[in-house]
């Protein structure tokens, strides 16, 4: 069994490595005893060891050792919660994302009735709802041509993809379109009659050819 001196040893070792420049943030100046929360807690936790373990003998290197897989796990276990806990607001946060996009049975109107209350909500002056309906409008003309599939849940980069496979030629449009719906959308970047209504006229030529498509039986092009 261990003697009272070897304790003391022990701690005093440990006091040095705490003492170091590197852990001289977490010391209280205004503590008589120069002792920190750490150390009183590092050296609780070695004299309950050595109460439930009387056979092991802790040698100075075995405390450093032991000194340091406590500080590394506390850091470890930090990291680990605060991954936790951004993790958890970025997947609320992009829930909400795609919940404002689609409204209602939005997704089962035809892409010419969406763009058309694009067109009602520009007439109000409100470019942002606009932006949201046009957008919309051509991601359910361009399922309407079989290239992509409109959900939810899906983000910009899946349908990007998607079109990258199916319908090339419309890849431009759509990401020029993509990012300007995330920028005005999400972004609430002020989106004046002129922009709006240069994007517009791409927009609703891209729906005509998919409804052209859709009356001669055609297919993605």
């Amino acid at each position: 069994m261990r003697n009272m001196v070897g304790y003391e040893a022990e701690k005093e070792a440990l006091r040095e490595i705490l003492s170091g420049d590197e852990f001289t943030a977490y010391m209280k100046e205004d503590s008589g005893e120069g002792e920190n929360l750490l150390i009183r807690l590092l050296n609780e936790l070695f004299e309950a060891l050595g109460r439930l373990f009387p056979e092991i003998e802790m040698t100075e290197g075995s405390s450093e050792v032991l000194g340091y897989f406590i500080i590394a796990g506390g850091m470890l276990a930090l990291l680990g919660l605060s991954w936790f806990l951004l993790r958890l607001i970025w997947v609320e946060r992009r829930a909400k994302r795609r919940k404002a996009v689609v409204r209602g049975r939005e997704l089962e109107q035809p892409p010419v009735d969406v763009a058309a209350r694009a067109r009602e909500a520009a007439a109000r002056g409100d470019y942002r709802e606009a932006t949201r309906l046009l957008f919309l409008a051509l991601l359910l003309s361009f399922e309407q041509q079989e290239l992509l599939r409109v959900a939810a849940w899906k983000t910009n980069w899946e349908y990007a993809a998607e079109l990258e496979g199916r319908g090339g030629r419309w890849v431009p449009l759509f990401r020029e379109s993509a990012l300007r719906f995330d920028t005005v959308w999400y972004g609430e970047r002020p989106i004046t009659a002129e922009e709006y209504e240069a994007w517009r006229l791409q927009v609703e030529a891209a729906i005509a050819a998919a409804q052209h498509a859709a009356g001669t039986g055609g297919g993605a092009a």
